[in-house]
């Protein structure tokens, strides 16, 4: 199983992600894209092959979960839900693009053993630095309104993808239950 810690910037899921890590025994990946980004000197605004590459990376992940490669359960920080709204956040595809890629994946079977836990809530303690190239995002509600429209389209298709929707209030209890619910989906 495949667990997918989505959200927007300082919504506290790699603090969360790790902790959940720490507390379940279940490994995290964290994919170095910034790294690799600035690397492969990629265009972050308007650049399809951007997208190519953060799109590649989640269908690998994804069909070696379909294809029994992972035998295990996977906390991942940021997947496919994040490469869909990062891709129309950025104009790097259009809203259609996404769901035609998020049709594929589903078609595919590639979505089938994967549990997202989109996390929401702002971080009290925001650094208020900027942190990569993408730390515009932090201060509107564009990159929650692209989450939503990927997450509304799943919905409205009647998608079956185990998507949970998680309130950090950035406290213990919030932690605990978190911790509660991603054991109920590992398997």
């Amino acid at each position: 199983m495949i667990i997918l810690f989505e959200g927007c910037r300082n919504s506290g899921k790699s603090f969360m992600g790790t902790k959940v890590s720490e507390s379940t025994g279940i490994p995290r990946f964290q994919f170095d894209f910034a790294k690799y980004f600035q690397e492969l000197r990629l265009v972050s605004s308007g650049d399809p092959a951007s997208h190519t590459f953060a799109i590649g990376k989640e269908l690998m992940l994804l069909q070696l979960q379909r294809d029994g490669f992972l035998n295990s359960n996977l906390i991942v920080d940021r997947g496919f839900l994040t490469v869909l709204a990062w891709g129309i956040l950025e104009k790097r595809i259009t809203y259609h693009q996404a769901f035609e890629q998020l049709d594929l994946m589903y078609k595919n079977g590639l979505l089938k053993d994967v549990c997202v836990f989109y996390i929401e809530g702002k971080n009290p303690q925001e650094r208020g630095y900027k942190k990569d190239d993408w730390s515009f995002a932090e201060s509107d509600s564009r990159e929650s309104d692209s989450y939503n429209g990927i997450i509304n389209y799943i919905k409205e298709k009647g998608y079956q993808i185990d998507i949970r929707i998680f309130r950090n209030n950035f406290d213990s209890d919030s932690l605990n239950e978190l911790i509660k619910d991603v054991k109920s989906c590992a398997v």
